[in-house]
């Protein structure tokens, strides 16, 4: 299996990066967050909810880095947007905002920030539709004042969203 992985990569022009070339783990920016509305912290283990049939388990359903230091979360299940800095001497994440219950989401999914990280596109799973939202450079914050909305013609849903390299 690995051989067969290692042609592949070959094939495709990719190339190796050998282990001895990744940084150790304690230089790695590692932390863990609980989101306030995580279902790792409900005392009764089962907060979960239906969709198509399946039962689904989500705390944090989309990540992105806005910049350097703060990363920006979505929760499904809590209809909120996390924004925390990340603190590599504490190896910790603290919170910069908390948008809960905004008139604008129903079910905010998944979250991607453009290159330059001047905005944010986030899905919503029960309005079936895309926004784009500023971020304030100095603070990081993201900014529902001032966002556009893209729906699908047919009312489709978006799950993912990522921005390419050139910002689009």
């Amino acid at each position: 299996m690995v051989a067969a992985s290692w042609a592949l990569l070959d094939r495709l022009g990719l190339r190796r990066v050998p282990a001895s070339s990744l940084r150790a783990l304690e230089e790695q920016p590692t932390v863990v967050q609980f989101t306030p509305e995580s279902i790792l912290l409900d005392p009764t283990g089962r907060q979960s909810w239906f969709c198509n049939g399946r039962e689904r388990y989500a705390t944090c359903s989309g990540v992105s880095w806005i910049s350097d230091d703060h990363l920006a979360c979505v929760n499904v299940l809590g209809n909120a947007i996390h924004v925390y800095r990340f603190d590599p001497g504490e190896r910790s994440l603290i919170a910069v905002q908390t948008i809960r219950d905004a008139p604008m989401f129903r079910k905010p999914e998944n979250i991607s920030s453009s290159p330059d990280g001047s905005h944010v596109a986030i899905t919503d799973m029960a309005a079936a539709d895309l926004k784009i939202l500023r971020i304030d450079p100095g603070s990081h914050e993201i900014l529902l004042d001032d966002h556009a909305t893209v729906k699908h013609p047919k009312d489709r849903t978006a799950h993912g969203v990522a921005y390419s390299r050139c910002g689009r």
